[in-house]
């Protein structure tokens, strides 16, 4: 028998010892897996995010020439001379100057293709403004939209010349012309290649054609070429959304990312491509690093095997199984990243593993001996004694607390308690396992996505939902205790004509300067400023009178005004103003009980008083007639 037993026992811990191994290579090679997947998953992202970056700039930038050129096209209706038309064009350059596209030229062509500007310098076009594409396009498209042509080179240097150009209408609708806005392909590339962050990343910009337009890093040889590489994006250029792919070189077998967002108003695609292995190559020094702390571990686990081989040949089976289990929790208790402690049924720590200290800052020889619930925090004491019970009791197998406690050094942190009951010395289940883990960066992950969640993208106010959910409390705190609850609505002056004119790159920073001086009024603590719509904002102000929410709603308006922001349009102060509604709910005796839609649409209703009588000032909502009740008899 004894000759038999040796090797069984043999067997079961070389078993033992392999699975483990087995189970950490597993586990490492789906963790490193996972890893690259999500290191890939973030690489797409980026890349996508770069290519709507870009693209969106090649649009407003598309769409600021345009504003010029329509401008000029409709000028040229009233112009009765080509002299006219080159001052009109000399005038609104100098209008449009700080804002169209930098080293942009504008050329017009009449109807009959001959140059009222200066030719653009181009082959074949010096004579004849009618032998370029671009003219024919608009010959033959009633279309008022501009054109995104095909690139033309210069004749003095060689350099790619990329065209703009919209059509002119007589009065009568007729074809009249066409006026060009030109700039070179390499300023373009120039603003793309700041994007670019490894050598072998490429932008490019294509037409709907599916011609190379630019290119970063530039290459003039590529210019008006059929677009192949780094992947085929001409079928991609009619889509508004962005697209990803992964594209796998023929010639050399390297991996790139692809972006591609398509803008079908325009007729072009911006592409970004980036090498797979640039992007992986953080992730894979990472996991050089890992995979080498994972032998040594390998290696230790192997030789603690070993040692484990020779002990049960020298003891009793029975020794030997207390042996293995005692050497197990150790290793998980002692080596583990959360603390594992034990207590008596009586609530005394019996064992504290060495993780207290780094989680804490505590030694085990500071807490063994202490009383569990002396570690607690005051609130979360009588749920722990309910655990304890439940579990001793076998109601249930497992109990899980969430709090926060002080650190040795005096900072906050947050824990996770899992509790399981475990055999006491007699027998019965009275002691306690407990496994605690730090989970303070989740917690401060989670409040933050919870404080995220409330506020408005743009202006950092809060958000629509947020303020209905306020709303409804304060009017019900005001009927409760009969305290005023008042509400500015703000309404920004001619906002749309602001956009038209200067874009809504500029609308948005518009709206983030006003919501800033919103934001500092609204300084109390129940105060509250959100935005509720567009160019809409308001401030809850509880415990504030019609009075005082009048003084604040005129302060506002002279803040904003004093903010200078320039606005042509809006007359006669030249500068971005605000208009403000004022509504006060003070649960009078007598006065009906409204509700947050009522104060919002009295709020409503003074705005577009203020609006009515002029704009950038406050107008105050009359307050509710009181109801009496009248005797009968």
């Amino acid at each position: 028998m004894k000759f038999f037993a040796v090797p069984t026992i043999l067997t079961r811990t070389v078993v033992y010892v392999l699975g483990i191994v087995v189970t950490f290579i597993s586990l490492e090679a789906t963790r490193e897996y996972a890893g690259h997947e999500d290191t890939l998953e973030r690489a797409q992202f980026d890349v996508n995010n770069m290519a709507i970056t870009l693209r969106n700039h090649t649009s407003d930038a598309i769409q600021v020439t345009e504003v010029l050129l329509t401008s000029i096209a409709e000028r040229l209706l009233g112009a009765s001379s080509p002299q006219d038309a080159l001052s009109i064009v000399e005038s609104l350059n100098q209008v449009h100057g700080d804002s169209a596209i930098q080293s942009s030229d504008i050329a017009i062509i009449a109807k009959d293709g001959s140059w009222i500007t200066a030719p653009l310098p181009v082959a074949g076009a010096q004579e004849d403004g009618a032998r370029l594409a671009l003219f024919h396009h608009h010959l033959q498209s009633d279309e008022l939209e501009v054109y995104f042509g095909r690139p033309l080179k210069r004749t003095s240097d060689g350099e790619w010349l990329l065209t703009i150009s919209r059509r002119v209408n007589a009065s009568d609708g007729s074809f009249d012309g066409v006026v060009v806005a030109t700039l070179t392909a390499r300023s373009t590339a120039s603003f793309f290649q700041n994007f670019i962050r490894a050598a072998r990343d490429r932008v490019t910009l294509i037409s709907s054609t599916g011609r190379i337009i630019t290119e970063a890093p530039y290459d003039p040889e590529r210019i008006d070429s059929r677009f192949s590489t780094p992947a085929d994006a001409a079928p991609l250029t009619a889509a508004a959304n962005v697209t990803a792919r992964r594209y796998v070189a023929a010639d050399t077998g390297e991996a790139f990312l692809v972006g591609v967002d398509g803008d079908p108003h325009h007729g072009f695609s911006l592409v970004v491509a980036a090498a797979e292995n640039d992007l992986l190559a953080p992730w894979y020094n990472g996991m050089l690093q890992r995979a080498g702390a994972n032998v040594l571990f390998v290696l230790l686990v192997l030789v603690m095997g070993i040692g484990l081989l020779h002990q049960i040949r020298k003891r009793r089976e029975g020794e030997r199984l207390l042996t293995q289990r005692e050497a197990d929790f150790r290793l998980l208790a002692e080596n583990g990243t959360d603390i594992v402690e034990r207590y008596s049924g009586k609530g005394i720590r019996l064992y504290v593993s060495p993780a207290v200290e780094q989680i804490i800052g505590y030694s085990p020889a500071d807490l063994l001996g202490s009383r569990a619930l002396d570690s607690l925090p005051e609130d979360m004491r009588p749920l722990a004694r309910e655990a304890a019970q439940r579990l001793r009791s076998g109601e249930t197998a497992t109990e899980t607390l969430t709090y926060r406690m002080r650190h040795k050094q005096g900072h906050e942190i947050w824990l996770e308690s899992s509790f399981r009951a475990v055999a006491g010395p007699d027998g019965s289940l009275s002691d306690l396992v407990v496994t605690t883990r730090d989970i303070t960066a989740r917690k401060q992950l989670e409040l933050r996505l919870e404080a995220i969640a409330t506020l408005d993208g743009l202006t950092g106010l809060r958000n629509r939902r947020t303020f209905d959910a306020a709303l409804a409390v304060e009017v019900e705190r005001s009927h409760r205790t009969g305290r005023p609850l008042s509400l500015l609505m703000i309404d920004v002056d001619r906002f749309k004509l602001y956009n038209d004119e200067y874009g809504h790159v500029a609308g948005d920073a518009c709206l983030r300067s006003i919501a800033s001086v919103i934001a500092m009024a609204a300084r109390r603590p129940g105060d509250m400023a959100a935005r509720y719509g567009g160019e809409e904002m308001v401030v809850l102000l509880p415990d504030a009178n019609s009075a005082a929410a009048t003084f604040m709603a005129g302060e506002l308006c002279r803040q904003l005004q004093a903010l200078s922001i320039p606005h042509l349009h809006n007359v006669p102060w030249q500068v971005a103003t605000a208009s403000i509604g004022v509504s006060t709910l003070e649960s009078r005796p007598g006065d009906p009980r409204h509700d947050g839609q009522w104060l919002m649409s009295t709020a409503d209703m003074a705005l577009y008083q203020a609006k009515h009588e002029g704009r950038n000032r406050a107008k105050v909502a009359p307050p509710p007639m009181p109801s009496f009740d009248r005797e009968v008899g």
